[in-house]
């Protein structure tokens, strides 16, 4: 299986799929160092968390996915089953692994996983790999992982021995990554960053300028500078009057139009990145925008979770299930309940009702809250239902005064 494994990854045209090029190669750090735009800026996934918004709304997902706990429960009754390689990896926390996993699908598109098996081939632990020393090929309709070590040598792995999380796909092998889709939006912003660095850096936030008319030599002018700033500086001087003389005049500095401009162009790329990933703008820290999601906090997280978070948990809950726990008996879920926390007294009258109606137990209600359970309480309450109201009987009808018993006392019908 290697030999065939060898035979498939022979010839390669470019850095990354070269077995023989080292990683500290000068020509595959070129290739890290990313894809030109249009903008000027070559963009790559790790200089694209360089732009504060990218980063943001990477570190806002990821850190959402990461939070959740992934739990593996039993199709048939619903019970919980422990699963130390989702909870308690060997290789770090269970929050480091899923938020290092969410940050290779929102960059590059694709997440590696080597699955490290016991003595009775059972996974045990889960190990992410860097996306960019990964590369697959398709050996016989089978997908084969070529992983380049640092020291540039490659070697094949099958599925058995790594789980892929694919991102997004067109062709179903490979997953398409925000910074792969979104280069030009991200390359837009990283040049913004370069120009505003340069505006700021060429004094374009002096708050004015003192003139005179006499021609001063380099020592007068610094003398004159300084007396300015004596003059003005310090809370002390506050409200008060500055008097230089010599017909010196001082001239406010105001930033042009067009650099104005350009501050606003900034705001709306940032905007543009937030679309890419499906993040409210607020979420983004940029508090001048609203959403359309709903009013209030829990509607706005609802908001968040359908549309956004979910369609990324579906994702690793599915692949998951499909290559750890077994889809025939055991599914994995990640338990997303801290997101649609409401506010307390909310809360609290929701499991209420839950309880009172009896499809909740008290110690199920405690565990949402993080408390203990107490002995008695793991029975659900049956809701008594109060007998309808007796109505009177209605009265009986009284008899016709035409209509009698008595015999035809006249003998007419005789």
């Amino acid at each position: 299986m290697r030999t065939i494994f060898g035979r498939a990854i022979e010839k390669r045209s470019n850095p990354f799929e070269n077995p023989s090029m080292p990683l500290t190669s000068v020509s595959l750090l070129n290739v890290f160092g990313g894809t030109p735009t249009d903008s000027g800026v070559s963009v790559s996934e790790m200089s694209a968390f360089g732009v504060a918004t990218f980063w943001r709304c990477a570190m806002t997902l990821a850190g959402l996915v990461a939070g959740f706990p992934l739990k593996v429960y039993e199709a048939d009754d619903k019970a919980e089953i422990p699963a130390p390689a989702l909870s308690h990896p060997a290789s770090g926390t269970a929050y480091e692994q899923w938020e290092t996993v969410m940050l290779h699908l929102l960059a590059w598109g694709n997440a590696y996983m080597q699955k490290v098996r016991n003595g009775l081939g059972k996974v045990v632990d889960l190990v992410p790999i860097h996306p960019a020393r990964v590369r697959i090929d398709i050996v016989a309709g089978h997908k084969v992982f070529v992983v380049t070590n640092p020291a540039g040598a490659p070697t094949p792995y099958t599925t058995a021995e790594i789980m892929h999380i694919p991102g997004p796909s067109v062709d179903g092998i490979k997953g398409l990554g925000v910074v792969a889709m979104a280069r030009q939006s991200i390359g837009i912003g990283m040049a913004a960053d370069a120009m505003a660095a340069k505006l700021f850096g060429n004094g374009s936030l002096i708050s004015g300028m003192l003139t005179t008319d006499r021609v001063l030599k380099p020592d007068e002018a610094q003398a004159l500078k300084q007396r300015w700033k004596d003059t003005i500086a310090g809370s002390s001087h506050a409200h008060d009057v500055a008097v230089m003389g010599a017909g010196t005049k001082f001239q406010p500095l105001s930033m042009s139009p067009t650099d104005s401009q350009f501050l606003q162009s900034r705001q709306w790329q940032a905007l543009e990145i937030c679309r890419w990933f499906g993040m409210p703008p607020h979420l983004a820290m940029l508090v001048d925008k609203s959403t359309s999601w709903g009013t209030g906090i829990e509607q706005q997280n609802i908001g968040l979770l359908k549309f956004t978070v979910r369609p990324w948990t579906y994702r690793i809950e599915q692949r998951v299930t499909l290559e750890i726990v077994g889809p025939d008996s055991q599914y994995a879920e990640f338990e997303t309940d801290d997101l649609l926390k409401a506010d307390t007294p909310t809360r609290y009258a929701a499991y209420q009702s839950a309880i009172m109606t009896g499809w909740m137990t008290r110690n199920e209600a405690r565990r949402r809250e993080n408390l203990p359970p107490l002995e008695g309480l793991d029975e659900p309450l049956i809701p008594t239902v109060a007998p309808p109201m007796l109505l009177p009987a209605p009265p009986e009808p009284e008899p016709d005064a035409t209509d009698t018993n008595d015999t035809d006392p006249e003998g007419v019908n005789a």
